[in-house]
């Protein structure tokens, strides 16, 4: 009885999937996969990344003047300053979390899978660039007397809400700009079948 009800269920789900605007289905898709994704942040420590950021943000740390060193505890990846305070690089640090809200996103369902490919990776490339000047700019500014809230929350929080709006806001411009455009093309379509019909007649 259960099996039947699933497939009945099953059945309605695509066949209500299946009566949406392109637009609309696209919309739903993208929610589908950022449903999948997001999860996976909190499935792995992402230690590579974690590393790769913390490598890219010592030299200009240096630079800037300060006396930074790198120091592992277990699975904890520290920046220490000087003798006297360290700071953890946990998976918030590499925006991970970032990326894989954004790139169901950044797909667009009309371009080649390579092209698609290409705008996830250069996606990554400037969230890392971008986040690892987040960092730098919060440890130096907290470092020389700033607080926590203005050199790291503040930026943090900002730099979430305008990726996440202004990527989030064109997708769906552009998936329901493409449903639009499909169904004036198959107005045009249907237009010219009754212009034909009435030569004919």
């Amino acid at each position: 009885m259960s099996s039947f009800v699933w497939l009945r269920s099953s059945a309605f789900v695509v066949r209500s999937f299946s009566r949406l605007s392109g637009g609309d289905r696209q919309i739903i898709t993208r929610a589908g996969v950022l449903a999948v994704l997001v999860p996976l942040y909190y499935a792995f420590d992402w230690t590579l990344l974690r590393l790769a950021i913390r490598g890219a943000v010592v030299p200009p740390l240096i630079l800037l003047g300060h006396r930074v060193n790198t120091l592992n505890i277990g699975e904890d990846l520290l920046l220490v300053f000087g003798s006297h305070r360290g700071y953890e690089i946990g998976p918030s640090c590499t925006y991970v979390d970032l990326v894989l809200v954004l790139a169901p996103f950044m797909w667009r369902f009309r371009r080649p899978l390579s092209a698609n490919l290409t705008r996830l990776a250069a996606l990554m490339a400037a969230v890392f660039a971008v986040n690892a000047a987040r960092v730098i700019l919060a440890l130096h500014l907290f470092e020389r007397g700033g607080s926590w809230l203005a050199a790291h929350r503040i930026p943090d929080l900002v730099v979430h809400f305008v990726a996440i709006t202004c990527t989030v806001v064109l997708a769906v411009k552009v998936d329901l700009n493409e449903d639009s455009k499909k169904s004036g093309q198959g107005m045009n379509r249907i237009g010219a079948r009754l212009e034909e019909v009435g030569k004919l007649t």
